[in-house]
């Protein structure tokens, strides 16, 4: 069955382009050259005692810190993550984007997350007190939630079924660092029943002086594992270790 989401639609049309600043670094951000995009499988994504957050990769790994990290909650519900995770009928999706600075070792994120809308109060909690960030549709996406912690599904202005919603956190993305654990191993040996999820990475570089377009020849997905940072502090698996779930290519939900 063809899982339906909807995720990034103008996002999906920005890597089309060579030049490219990521959102939200800084203001003065040198220009960033577009390397290019690959799939990537992400196997595991854990919380740590500290609250900071890792995404698991095949060749690294992701980190998100103090409130930025904040912004990954709707991720850690079991109510609606585990069914979707699972692809259980009628559950809902998720899709992720990741924006890779090669020059800097940072990462962006963003995310679309299709779901019931039993779920409302649970995906508000997770996010309550956060500066807005989402975007928040019900129903097929004709339906704005301009205050998402106000306003109900039954509000909408037609009498169009609502019983699904999408959260989409695309126009300000994530921020975090690209990382390499020193246990990855373990915790991915501990992991092995996961099923990953596909996401597609976009990899940039700081743009070099006066270059031009045709300087451009060479692959980004070389050397990311030696570009990581090494995260050498243990990292503790709390009892619930989120498996991602392989999920296709995003799709408009309906």
């Amino acid at each position: 069955m063809l899982r339906k989401i909807v995720v990034l639609a103008c996002v999906l049309l920005a890597a089309c382009t060579s030049y490219h600043t990521p959102k939200n670094y800084s203001d003065d951000f040198s220009p960033m050259v577009f390397l290019g995009m690959e799939a990537v499988q992400i196997s595991s994504l854990i919380q740590t005692p500290d609250n900071k957050i890792y995404l698991l990769g095949e060749k690294e790994d992701y980190e998100f810190s103090a409130t930025e990290a904040r912004y990954l909650a709707p991720l850690l519900q079991p109510s609606y993550m585990i069914p979707i995770l699972k692809e259980q009928e009628g559950s809902g999706s998720l899709g992720i984007v990741l924006y890779a600075d090669r020059s800097n070792n940072k990462i962006q994120l963003e995310y679309g997350l299709y779901l019931d809308v039993k779920h409302l109060d649970t995906l508000r909690d997770s996010v309550r007190g956060l500066d807005k960030r989402w975007r928040v549709f019900y129903g097929s996406g004709d339906c704005y939630a301009e205050d998402f912690f106000k306003m109900n599904p039954s509000e909408c202005s037609n009498d169009k079924p609502r019983d699904k919603m999408n959260f989409i956190i695309d126009r300000h993305p994530i921020n975090g660092r690209i990382v390499q654990l020193d246990n990855r191993e373990e915790i991915l040996k501990d992991s092995a029943q996961s099923f990953p999820i596909e996401v597609s990475l976009r990899n940039y570089r700081v743009k070099r002086g006066s270059e031009k377009l045709g300087d451009m020849t060479h692959s980004a997905t070389g050397g990311v594992k030696k570009a990581a940072l090494i995260v050498t502090a243990p990292i503790w698996v709390p009892p619930m270790l989120l498996l991602l779930r392989k999920c296709g290519r995003a799709c408009v939900g309906g």
